[in-house]
């Protein structure tokens, strides 16, 4: 799945100079990448040409092709995690992919989820609708506070897993079939705030004490580099192929290793069985779970492989990965001059790990709490006011906004005068 009419290009600089190789309205200034991304129109291109193949004989493709093509798509993604193709499978998100996750564990009054209070809404909400069932396990918060650094986050990390494990009735270390569980669901980067965490690391002590990890790397994959998947080695990774690494909203990668595969007895929504078209391909009963469930398009979960090819026409993953993060950083104090704020950093010793997204600041009173009209007052100003929008949110006692790409000035001149309205607006409705 190619396209080369959009490909030619090798440009010397990034920012403005590549505009026009993606879909953007001219008259709209994008600085969320991280909630939607933003589609090049080479990956767009090599979409339209699968869609117009695909429907041009719906059961052919279907029946013969897809799974042909899923293969091509599992390998390349594999082996840009470094991971064996046999453990990795498309979905449709990452939300889909931890649900399958979840639904699939065979859990007990007994079992105990690690959830950190940073964890991204709909992941929470599917963990805590688990924790309703019968036969339901316990949640045990992780309250991190953030920004804080790498060993304050591991030593709380590692405190609340050994609590978790020494409060089962089964030998630290151990974990046997049937016997109480101890089950760590975390983010590698966290959404809000923007802040990559050590996941690594957590996964180690994961397995030091015999818990299973289910990391949420929806961030991950095409903004962190060097993932080396079967080094860290999680029980669980999945990450969102839309946000960072240009694929069509609509493709996730999950990843498994062999050893917990057997945990996934079927796919949410189960899928029809793969019946390979040539006997040289032919696939796991793992990856024959995830090959046709009747409910995705076909061309976004397929469009991983062009926007492989796309990234490496415009310089390559350090190239872009370092662009965006030094962009992110100078970008981010700019905007807090602008604004008269600051940045989210560690104060005192100590760095946070630099990734393509800052946190800064918003000038709104603290007595100005979340509520779905603040919700909707900063999405109608941004978007139709002002045609630019960066994701706002509150935490700590405090509004945010975490951005990315380019035009801070622009941005920061929007968000002076939105927050300017919204306060405006606040005190009107309290008096």
């Amino acid at each position: 799945m190619s396209s080369s009419s959009t490909l030619s290009v090798h440009p010397v600089a990034y920012g403005h100079a590549l505009l026009d190789l993606f879909q953007l309205s001219s008259d709209y200034t994008n600085l969320n990448s991280g909630s939607f991304g933003v589609l090049p129109k080479s990956v767009a291109e090599a979409c339209d040409i699968l869609n117009a193949e695909i429907e041009s004989n719906p059961d052919r493709f279907i029946r013969i092709e897809l799974g042909h093509r899923l293969n091509q798509a599992r390998i390349r993604l594999a082996s840009y995690l470094g991971v064996p193709p046999n453990t990795c499978v498309l979905v449709t998100s990452v939300a889909a992919g931890i649900n399958t996750i979840l639904r699939n564990i065979q859990w007990s009054i007994a079992d105990i989820i690690l959830l950190p209070t940073t964890s991204y809404y709909t992941i929470a909400r599917n963990v805590h609708e688990i924790s309703q069932q019968t036969l339901s396990p316990r949640i045990q918060p992780i309250d991190f506070t953030l920004p804080s650094c790498v060993s304050s986050i591991l030593s709380q990390f590692e405190a609340e897993v050994s609590k978790a494990v020494d409060s089962l009735t089964h030998t630290r270390g151990e974990r046997t079939h049937g016997s109480p569980k101890v089950v760590a669901l975390f983010d590698s980067i966290v959404s809000t705030p923007g802040l990559l965490l050590p996941w690594k690391s957590m996964v180690q002590i994961c397995k030091e004490n015999g818990v299973l990890s289910i990391v949420d790397a929806a961030h991950s994959i095409g903004q962190e580099q060097d993932l080396n998947l079967e080094d860290a080695d999680p029980d669980f990774w999945i990450s969102n192929c839309s946000k960072w690494l240009y694929a069509k909203r609509g493709c996730a990668v999950l990843y498994i290793p062999e050893r917990n595969q057997s945990i996934i007895h079927a796919a949410v929504p189960p899928s029809l069985p793969y019946l390979p078209a040539t006997g040289d391909e032919e696939t796991s009963a793992f990856v024959d779970q995830f090959y046709w469930s009747g409910s995705f398009d076909i061309a976004s979960l397929l469009s991983a492989p062009a926007a492989l090819e796309f990234r490496k026409s415009i310089g390559g993953d350090a190239c872009i990965a370092d662009y965006c993060q030094s962009l992110a950083s100078r970008g981010g104090r700019m905007l807090a001059e602008i604004l008269s704020t600051e940045i989210m950093e560690l104060s005192g010793e100590g760095k946070q790990p630099e990734i393509s997204m800052i946190n800064v600041k918003l000038p709104l009173p603290d007595t100005i709490t979340p509520s779905a009209h603040i919700t909707r007052s900063f999405q109608s100003k941004l978007l139709v006011t002002h045609r630019i929008y960066a994701a706002h949110f509150y935490y700590n006692k405090s509004w945010w906004v975490r951005l990315q790409m380019q035009d801070f000035e622009r941005l920061g001149r929007a968000l002076l005068s939105t927050c300017a309205e919204i306060a405006e607006e606040e005190a009107g409705r309290q008096q």
